[in-house]
């Protein structure tokens, strides 16, 4: 059987361009995600906005990995900081429940895979920080976040540390990056280290310390999905959670 695979999603208010708008609010994920998936092996499951965050705790008992998306900003009480202006939407459920689904994946060692977003909400859950904004960072920035379709070009090179996972999963030391982002990493969570930063010095790839699967990237893979980078870096989540589903234990990459 193949592994079964975790998926946040983003919440939306529905767009009032609509015809018949409503109050309510959508949960959606672009598709490259979990066709990314799928095609490297897994099974792809979406978790809702959940508003009773005890289901975390069952969801990631019959999960092989768990994969956490982009999306809106995520709330700075959750590390400990008031908001500033420059913070852009929040969420209302997504925040506590993907801290709540990495808490359980790290308890069960479940392979963990951040994807801009997901790399963020992935240190403050291990007590880390962010720039809430790169115009806090305490030097001049490259241009991070674009407008339009930013996810389908290149914008700067990440640099790679040698010895890390990623390196080695990519198999290179060097990588040009797609970027739509305005918040960083700043203090690292527990047990984790920078392992990939952009000419300017901001934090691109962060890993958990030692062997277990637990890898996240800055930038949009998903949105290239046809690159040799993508590819390698679904394949080894996607192989790493299926070790997983054999043994249910902790694997290495």
């Amino acid at each position: 059987m193949r592994p079964l695979i975790g998926i946040t999603i983003n919440e939306e208010p529905e767009g009032q361009g609509r015809k018949f708008p409503t109050p309510f609010s959508f949960d959606f994920i672009k598709r490259q995600y979990f066709e990314l998936v799928e095609s490297s092996g897994g099974f792809p499951v979406l978790i809702p906005g959940l508003k009773d965050h005890r289901l975390a705790k069952e969801f990631m008992s019959q999960s092989a990995g768990l994969l956490l998306s982009g999306g809106i900003d995520l709330h700075p009480k959750y590390y400990r900081q008031r908001k500033v202006e420059n913070v852009g939407r929040v969420g209302s459920f997504r925040d506590r429940l993907e801290i709540e689904l990495i808490g359980e994946a790290m308890k069960r060692k479940v392979p963990i895979f951040a994807i801009c977003r997901g790399t963020q909400v992935l240190n403050v859950a291990l007590g880390g920080t962010l720039y809430q904004d790169l115009s806090l960072y305490p030097s001049r920035t490259l241009r991070h976040y674009q407008k339009g379709r930013v996810d389908y070009n290149l914008y700067h090179r990440v640099e790679i540390d040698r010895g890390s996972h990623l390196r080695r999963i990519l198999g290179q030391s060097s990588l040009n990056v797609n970027s739509s982002h305005h918040q960083v990493v700043n203090r690292l969570g527990k047990d984790l280290k920078a392992v990939a930063r952009a000419p300017d010095g901001v934090i691109e790839g962060i890993e958990l310390s030692g062997d277990s699967f637990t890898l996240g990237v800055q930038w949009h893979p998903e949105a290239m999905p046809r690159r040799e980078s993508t590819r390698r870096l679904f394949k080894a989540f996607v192989a790493a959670a299926e070790r997983f589903a054999k043994c249910g234990k902790e694997v290495a990459y």
